[in-house]
C-alpha cells in the first residue's frame, strides 16, 4: 500500500510541474564598457542565436535550433543603425550558417528613434520570442546601448504572469548589458516575449541614443534537471523495494 501511495504521489508531482506556468528570476546588469566574452554553445544548449547588422532573421544561430523568434520591432517607429562595438566577443562551434567562430566581434543593430531625436518616450520598441516548454528554462540576452537604459518586459502566453526589470545605464559610451529570466510554461509551444523599450537617458547628447540585442541564448534550469534526476532514482528505488 505505502509503495503504490508513493507511486501516486510522484506522478502527481510530475502532473504538478508539467501544468504549471512561471516567470521568475528576472534580472539585468550593465556591464560597462568592459570585452565580455560570451561561448554561445556553452550558454545556449536548447538554442542560440546571434544578430550581425540587421534585425530580424538571426545572422547566426544554432544549427538545427528553433525555440528563438526573429528579432523585431513591435511598437512605434524606429530606425535601425550598425554600431560597431568591441565590447562583445562570441564565439560558438555549433552554428550555422558558420559551423564555428572564436571571438567574433559583430557590428550589432540597435534601433534610435526615426527622428533621431531623444529615445526615450518615442514609443519605439523590439521584441523576440521564445518557444516554451512543461520544463524550467532560462533566457539570457546580450545587447549594447548607448546613451539610454532599457526597460524588459517579460510575459508568458496562456498566464497572466509578467515581470518588467529595468536595467540602466549611466556613462556616455557604449556599454554591454545582460538580462535572464527563467521560465515554464504550461502547455508546449507557448511563448515567452521579452519586450526591450528604452529608458533613462544619459544626460548628455540625447539625438545618438542606441538600443539593440546582439544575442539571445535559452538553457535548461540546473534545479528542474536536478528534479527529474530525484524523482527518476525515486522511482528505482520504489520498484526495487516492490521487488524484493
Amino acid at each position: 500500500m505505502k509503495i503504490k501511495i508513493a507511486g501516486i504521489a510522484v506522478s502527481l508531482l510530475c502532473a504538478q510541474m508539467a501544468t504549471a506556468s512561471v516567470i521568475t528570476g528576472a534580472s539585468g546588469s550593465n556591464l560597462g564598457g568592459v570585452t565580455t566574452n560570451v561561448d554561445l554553445t556553452a550558454t545556449g544548449p536548447v538554442d542560440w542565436a546571434e544578430w550581425n547588422t540587421t534585425v530580424g532573421t538571426p545572422t547566426q544561430s544554432k544549427s538545427g535550433g528553433t525555440a528563438i523568434s526573429d528579432l523585431v520591432i513591435t511598437k512605434g517607429t524606429a530606425s535601425y543603425v550598425s554600431q560597431a562595438t568591441a565590447n562583445i566577443l562570441y564565439s560558438w562551434t555549433n552554428g550555422d550558417p558558420t559551423a564555428a567562430v572564436t571571438g567574433s566581434n559583430p557590428t550589432d543593430p540597435q534601433f534610435r528613434s526615426a527622428s533621431g531625436a531623444d529615445l526615450v518616450g518615442s514609443g519605439a520598441s523590439e521584441s523576440i520570442s521564445i518557444v516554451g516548454t512543461t520544463a524550467l528554462q532560462t533566457v539570457t540576452l546580450w545587447g549594447t546601448s548607448l546613451k539610454v537604459g532599457a526597460t524588459i518586459t517579460a510575459s508568458l502566453s496562456g498566464s497572466s504572469d509578467a515581470v518588467t526589470q529595468i536595467v540602466r545605464f549611466d556613462t556616455a559610451t557604449d556599454n554591454v548589458w545582460t538580462y535572464s529570466v527563467s521560465f515554464q510554461a504550461d502547455t508546449a509551444g507557448d511563448l515567452l516575449t521579452l519586450t526591450v523599450n528604452p529608458y533613462d537617458s544619459w544626460t548628455g547628447n540625447t539625438t545618438q541614443e542606441r538600443l539593440g540585442i546582439g544575442a539571445a541564448t535559452v538553457i535548461p534550469e540546473p534545479a528542474t534537471l536536478g528534479m527529474v534526476v530525484a524523482t527518476g532514482v525515486g522511482m528505482i528505488f520504489v520498484r526495487r523495494k516492490f521487488m524484493m
